[in-house]
């Protein structure tokens, strides 16, 4: 009984640990976002002070998502890396 219980104990535990970790990231996500936005309206803010209207936001360069990108550059930095 004991192998049994142990292994599902060390299982829920693990599970448990993730999803904090997961609502920790949700909420230090949200939190950049917000800080983001109000930086946006700050310098949007600034330009209507001085008389001209905010530039538009540049569009990025590259294509693909930056996780896209990051994953692409290990590959080019090493040949050997399975992602």
């Amino acid at each position: 009984m004991k192998k049994v219980a142990k292994p599902n104990a060390v299982r829920q535990a693990t599970v448990t640990v993730t999803a904090w970790g997961q609502r920790g990231a949700r909420a230090a996500e949200a939190g950049a976002e917000k800080a983001r936005l109000v930086a946006g309206d700050v310098v949007s803010e600034a330009w209507a002070r001085i008389g001209e209207e905010a530039p538009a936001p540049e569009m990025a360069t590259g294509t693909g998502t930056s996780i896209e990108r990051v994953r692409d550059a290990g590959r080019r930095r090493c040949g050997a890396c399975a992602f």
